[in-house]
């Protein structure tokens, strides 16, 4: 059936334009829902004074308001709250209570209403309001409402935040009264369901008891206050449990006459007192706790309780290092016995408590037979369970470097589930016996032979882990053992030339690590690598060549001579042979030429830290192209020479091959033999022309242009250890070149580059000629030949050697004058180099130069740079100009000697007038913005006072580039300077930007917007709304400003408020907190949240995507006993916090260095282009901020 087409009509439609003006007419519900926001009411209102007071009464709050506040600026106050108008307590123990207090949470008002209580007591009785004077206080109001709940909770709330500033010898003279106080409350209260009540009292024993003498822990009824406290241990309520574990823990190992052990030195004690400090090792009661946990594991696990074994385990962990050795022993054990039980949670736990026992380093109570028999032990536990998820816990258990525990590690290969522990085993043991290796010869090729026998099939599945297994030896034991594992690296070489094999890439980085530790030559020896012609056979070991390219380094470059040389005339032989055949297209010869350019790729490699360089370049090799006399009879270093001369493919593998030999400091003298013959050749080859500028040449006479500067780098290389005698040889055949007359402009250009080269090694003649033959160029209107004198000039400035520096003191005046000549001639593309010439210059002037001369010569530096400064210069031109500025003011402050304020008020006055209002108004205010940002800390008032208020009235002067710089001005200056500085300006800031034409208010919408934010963020923003009229557009936008900052303020707060440290002191590591579910028992409802986790989200494109339970969900799932395994973490992941302020400067100073010419296109294409080239620039963007970034430490 077909449906009616329904008849649409001219309805009410939106307004092209803003969404938020849309429908105008329809209002009737937006009138009606304004009128009730900010109108009379009509009639009698019911807020009166009575109903207010009822109001404030029945929330207890009612403020006292002070007598006199005369008395008020007498006292003083270190913080101001709400709690203020109850009380005038100073004490540092109740500040964070009092500035977080809640009027809407019982406890805390019936908390501040004892405080304020005890503080009236202690004012009548005349005491000194310190943390004694409180606790005795509240001690007395405890004991007298310890029946009530709530004012026990708010009591002990407080004794909690003051006894720990209690000193101990009060606690000392009062503990028989307040520990039977103590007792008694947490025997009345430990059935209830309040938590904050039994933790706190368990708070307060815990400082009791720590404060108590050596000597008071042998009476029977301070063990039995203790052994209060450790019951609460294995309490099913997590928070409960929590609390004691962490203080019993503080008890062991923070009790007063165990902490004064390590300042004893500092103290003034007899050496008696010392002596028997230091004596006390464990605590008295640390047995009592050995006890308990003994008892109850043992009656957990007959009971087959999981939860009461966790959390036992979980005890142990944090009481492990607190325990004597005898019950250590006797607690491994049990653990271990434990172990045999086969629950997957509980096995993970207890691995976790052995690392926790090896993780400390230098522990007294561990010593070497402790160590051994737990890890033999912990070992059989292991291997005779097949949990895999145990075992991969066992990498935190490693961390002892006894050799002799070597054996007793390498037993676990037999198991077969424990390979992945092997890089800590050889970081542990192996490797840090070094030569020593050869004497345990025995036991470590016992082990390799263990693990080399899970290459056979059957444990094709367990590959990936065996490979990377006997990398790890072929890595470390290589060297010592090659010749007993030379047949498992043959068995590893008939594997890899199989395609469909488990464990690929381990197998192939298995092969590497043998070719790193045992030598190209040992490998090789097994690998039957041939050019033969029959494809079939040969390919099967050409997997081998990237391998060799990968990891060859430091060996002998001899035999590449002798074994790889002869393969590639193989190669060529039959190419040449398929060319005749008119083959020289197929299949089969391309697959050999690729063969031949992938041998010679491994040059580089074996020439990288060659040991027999000076012998191998007088060798003789086998001749390469027999039809040939040129490459008959030639020795290793003419071969070079002939490759990189004529083989244009194989170019770039020489000329890395050659600057590999020259990094070798032993091969220097054997190198500059060769440079007469090397050089020539290189330098024929830079002087070739690139095929990408010059496509219509001949292509003979052509090259590509990573050849040429390759060929540029490796020249820059050769000329360190090249002769004196030859070097002037060189340079006067290049400058004979350059003058004459017939060569063409781009030659010219590349021997002035090849004579840059030769600056840093040549007398102060030859570079007198240099700059002479530079002195001629900078006339010329060509750019490429300009531009290269000015990178001369450069070089010669900045080579820092005794010739250069001569030469430039001796024709300083001459330099800068000819610089200064240049000025209006300059092509585009050579001003960069040009002003990093004047900006290298500044530190070879003098200190005694009159204020005149130099005046007038930072004058026409500060012209030049803000000339440079404009849009209409390059990215590169604009950062020199802020270079050459920052430079400038290092300059004056060295030359003038005078500080900072003076320096930058000097630098103000060399900036030209604002007027008349041009494009060159906007480069000054870029400099000036350069200049805030530098100098914030020592701008003058006078500077501030003159030059914000005139840029912000510039605001309205329709120049759209004039317009952008004032912005970024006053982006700069308001997110650097502080508040005070600027508070008198913000009224003359948004009034300019409020008279600013609608339609400069639209295209600058952005960079408004950012600018009153950061005025909202430091002024207020009831502030800035005032400034702004009721009717002005601008309302809404300062409207939304202020609820986005006022979300992120909260959102700070809150992250604040999460990861502000817990009610108790820290002591130690935090306790850990495993909790078991199993979801088959009726009761796992209870014990789980009721919302489902979140499944992690890709943050960027190149992530890896999740591949276990707890990447995807937060937690694991134990497919063996079908249970979820949620833990819970104790303290969340800090998130960067960013900085509004440094996001402010950076982006401003992103616009200043990455300035556009604005297009007119329309907007959508605008914004596109935009995102491109922010894109596309990225990397200079940062690095130019970074220029900018550094300007200020530079000046320094």
């Amino acid at each position: 059936m077909k449906l009616k087409r329904l008849k649409t009509g001219k309805a009410n439609r939106w307004k092209k334009g803003y969404s938020c003006a849309s429908n105008p007419k329809n209002t009737k519900f937006r009138e009606a829902a304004k009128n009730h926001f900010f109108s009379k009411s009509e009639g009698e209102s019911n807020l009166t004074v009575e109903a207010l007071a009822q109001h404030t009464a029945a929330l207890s709050v009612e403020p006292q308001l002070c007598a006199n506040s005369d008395d008020d600026m007498t006292i003083g106050r270190t913080f101001n709250t709400f709690a203020t108008n109850f009380t005038t307590c100073t004490i540092p123990a109740f500040e964070r209570f009092f500035r977080n207090f809640s009027a809407n949470s019982d406890l805390q008002k019936h908390m501040l209403a004892i405080h304020a209580a005890a503080q009236q007591y202690i004012q009548d009785e005349k005491l000194p309001e310190t943390s004694t004077s409180y606790m005795c206080a509240f001690m007395a109001s405890l004991e007298g409402v310890k029946d009530v709940e709530m004012d026990v909770a708010a009591t002990l709330s407080l004794l909690a935040k003051v006894i720990r500033k209690v000193s101990p010898e009060v606690l000392r003279a009062k503990f028989d009264e307040y520990s039977k106080l103590f007792l008694e409350i947490l025997n009345t209260y430990s059935e209830t369901n309040n938590v904050r009540v039994v933790n706190n009292v368990i708070g307060c024993l815990s400082i009791l008891l720590r404060a108590q003498t050596e000597s008071q822990w042998t009476y029977e009824s301070t063990l039995h206050l203790f052994q209060s406290i450790i019951c609460f241990s294995t309490h099913e309520n997590a928070d409960i449990r929590r609390s004691a574990q962490y203080n019993v823990s503080a008890i062991l190992r923070g009790s007063s006459f165990m902490n004064t052990c390590d300042n004893l030195e500092e103290m003034e004690v007899s050496e008696d007192l010392k002596r028997k400090k230091q004596t006390v090792t464990f605590h008295p009661a640390a047995n009592i706790v050995g006890k308990f946990i003994l008892t109850n594991l043992k009656l957990a696990t007959q009971n087959k309780n999981g939860n009461a074994t966790l959390y036992l385990l979980i005890f142990l962990q944090v009481v492990i290092h607190s325990l004597p050795e005898k019950k250590l022993e006797e607690c491994c054990a049990k653990v271990l016995g434990v172990m045999h039980i086969g629950d997957a949670v509980v096995n993970s736990r207890s691995l976790k408590v052995f690392g926790t026992l090896f993780s400390t380093e230098n522990d007294k109570h561990l010593n070497s037979a402790l160590t051994k028999e737990t890890v033999e032990a912990l070992i059989n536990a292991l291997t005779s369970n097949s949990d895999t998820q145990s075992s991969k816990c066992l990498k935190l258990v490693p961390s002892m470097n006894k050799p002799e525990l070597c054996t007793v590690w390498m037993s676990v290969v037999s198991s077969g589930i424990v390979w992945h522990t092997f890089d800590f085993i050889f970081d542990e043991c192996i490797k840090p016996l070094g030569e020593e290796v050869s004497s345990y010869s025995v036991q470590l090729l016992h082990c390799f032979k263990c693990v080399e026998k899970y290459l056979s099939f059957q444990f094709d599945a367990a590959w990936p882990y065996v490979f990377r297994t006997l990398g790890l030896f072929f890595s470390v034991l290589g060297k010592h053992f090659a010749s007993d594992m030379l047949f498992c690296l043959k068995d590893l070489a008939c594997k890899a030339s199989q395609s469909d094999i488990n464990g690929k890439k381990e197998l192939e980085a298995a092969i590497g690590s043998a070719l790193l530790g045992m030598g190209p030559e040992r490998v090789m020896s097994v690998i039957d690598l041939q050019i033969s012609g029959e494809i079939k056979e040969d390919e099967t070991h050409f997997w081998i060549l990237p391998l060799l390219k990968k990891f060859v380094k430091n060996c002998r470059l001899s035999f590449f001579v002798s074994f790889f040389i002869p393969l590639t005339n193989k190669c060529f032989l039959l190419i040449k042979r398929l060319k005749e055949k008119g083959n020289g297209n197929s299949f089969l010869a391309k697959t050999y030429k690729q063969v031949e350019c992938q041998i010679w790729s491994l040059l580089p490699s074996f020439a990288d830290g060659a040991t027999d360089i000076k012998e191998v370049l007088r060798t003789e090799v086998p001749s390469v192209n027999p039809e040939k006399d040129d490459y008959a009879n030639l020795i290793f270093a003419e071969l070079i020479g002939k490759y990189i001369k004529c083989r244009e493919d194989t170019r770039l593998e020489f000329l890395s091959c050659l600057r590999n030999l020259l990094k070798c400091s032993s091969s220097s003298t054997t190198m500059a033999r060769f440079s007469k013959n090397f050089l020539s050749i290189l330098f024929n080859v830079y002087l070739m022309k690139p095929r990408q500028k010059f496509p219509n040449e001949p292509p003979a006479d052509l090259i590509d242009s990573g050849q040429r500067l390759a060929a540029f780098t490796t020249i820059k290389c050769y000329l360190p250890i090249v002769p004196a005698n030859q070097l002037s040889t060189f340079f006067d055949l290049i400058m004979k070149k350059h003058n004459d007359k017939s060569s063409d402009m781009f030659k010219r250009k590349s021997l002035m580059n090849l004579g840059m080269l030769f600056v840093p090694y040549v007398s102060t003649e030859i570079i007198f000629e240099m700059y002479r033959i530079a002195k001629e160029n900078l006339q010329s209107q060509k750019s490429e030949l300009q531009k290269a004198s000015y990178r001369v000039l450069e070089d010669i400035i900045v080579a820092n050697t005794d010739s250069t520096n001569a030469f430039i003191q001796e024709r300083l005046e001459e330099i800068c004058i000819l610089l200064f000549s240049t000025s209006k001639n300059v092509v585009p593309n050579a001003r960069a180099p040009r002003v990093k010439c004047l900006s290298k210059l500044l530190p070879y002037l003098q200190e005694d130069i009159s204020d005149e001369r130099i005046h007038s010569f930072f004058k026409h530096l500060v012209g030049e740079a803000i000339e440079y400064c404009g849009r209409t210069n390059s990215t590169a031109t604009r950062k020199a100009g802020y270079t050459l500025i920052r430079d400038i003011g290092a300059a004056i402050q060295r030359i003038q000697k005078i500080s900072f304020e003076d320096t930058f008020d000097y630098i103000m006055d060399l900036l030209p007038s604002f007027t008349p209002i041009r494009d060159s108004t906007a480069n000054v205010i870029y400099v000036l913005t350069i200049l805030h940002f530098m100098y914030d800390d020592v701008q003058t008032p006078k500077i501030v006072k003159i030059s914000v208020p005139y840029i912000a009235t510039l605001l309205s002067c329709g120049n759209n580039y004039v317009i952008t710089s004032c912005l970024s001005f006053i982006r700069i200056s308001f997110s650097r300077c502080l508040p005070v500085g600027l508070s008198d300006f913000v009224d003359i800031v948004v009034k300019n930007i409020v008279d600013m034409p609608s339609h400069d208010r639209l295209k600058f919408r952005r960079r408004i917007r950012d600018i009153l934010s950061s005025l909202i963020r430091k002024f207020s923003g009831d502030r800035i709304k005032e400034l702004v009229p009721e009717q002005d557009p601008l309302q809404k936008v300062i409207a939304n400003l202020i609820k986005t900052d006022k979300r992120k303020k909260k959102k700070k707060m809150e992250q604040e408020k999460e990861d502000s440290d817990s009610e108790y002191e820290t002591f130690g590591s935090s306790p850990p907190s495993d909790e078991i579910i199993d979801f088959l028992d009726v009761e796992s409802s209870h014990k789980i949240t009721s919302k489902m986790p979140r499944e992690k989200k890709l943050r960027f494109a190149d992530d890896v995507p999740p591949q276990t339970d707890e990447e995807k969900y937060g937690f694991k799932f134990d497919k063996s006993c079908n249970k979820f395994i949620i833990k819970e973490n104790w303290r969340d992941k800090e998130k960067r916090n960013w900085d509004e302020d440094y996001d402010d400067e950076q982006m401003a100073l992103d616009d200043i260095i990455g300035m556009k010419k604005e297009s007119k296109v329309p907007q959508t294409t605008q914004k596109k282009r935009k995102r491109n080239l922010s894109d596309k620039n990225l990397q200079n963007t940062l690095v130019s901020s970074r220029v900018l970034k550094s300007a200020k430490s530079a000046v320094v």
